[in-house]
């Protein structure tokens, strides 16, 4: 009996130890074939106020954005909480890694700001060095010292020797921002947002 009871728990054990490993394998290599080797059209990309990795635009209407995003966050095994928060004329609408903003009283013109921490655009934070960008990106882009408005939704704000790559389509922009020289984070907006 308890010669049983003892395979039994190393066979299980093996099997959780398994399956843990297969997990873990079939993430990294979606991430990797995600974003990896993506040639995207930034200029096409910024101009139509997208963000590849994400549902929503620019423009993107606030009600349907709050709806599907509540929804994500009560689904189960959903490790975010979805928050909204009012402050300074400012709507934001946060889940995870992604901060989607809109002037409280221009909401019917939709989403006008949106922030990304992690990945963007195939950047990963911390991987990603400014020359990786600036050759993937290859035309139409100014490289900035960000001013301190720049960083307001980074927790304390941008540190000093920042830098940013900004490229502007029509009446978007996209600051795309380095802290060392490494990718931390993506601010894309348009012309209705005001900080």
């Amino acid at each position: 009996m308890i010669k049983i009871k003892k395979s039994a728990a190393i066979l299980l054990s093996l099997i959780l130890t398994v399956s843990l490993f297969a997990s873990c394998k079939g993430k990294e290599t979606r991430d990797v074939i995600s974003y990896a080797d993506t040639n995207y059209n930034f200029e096409q990309l910024v101009k139509d106020g997208t963000v590849p990795e994400l549902k929503f635009k620019l423009g993107a209407n606030v009600d349907e954005l709050t709806a599907f995003y509540k929804q994500e966050s009560t689904s189960s095994g959903s490790e975010f909480e979805f928050n909204t928060e009012e402050k300074d004329n400012i709507s934001s609408f946060s889940y995870g890694t992604v901060t989607y903003y809109c002037n409280t009283d221009k909401k019917d013109a939709g989403i006008s700001g949106i922030a990304l921490f992690d990945t963007a655009y195939g950047f990963s934070s911390g991987f990603t060095t400014i020359d990786d960008a600036k050759e993937k990106i290859k035309k139409d882009y100014n490289i900035i010292t960000p001013s301190d408005d720049d960083g307001f939704f980074i927790p304390g704000g941008l540190p000093e020797g920042s830098k940013a790559i900004s490229i502007d389509q029509n009446n978007n922009n996209l600051k795309i921002y380095f802290v060392n020289d490494k990718f931390i984070a993506i601010f894309l907006s348009n012309g209705n947002f005001s900080k």
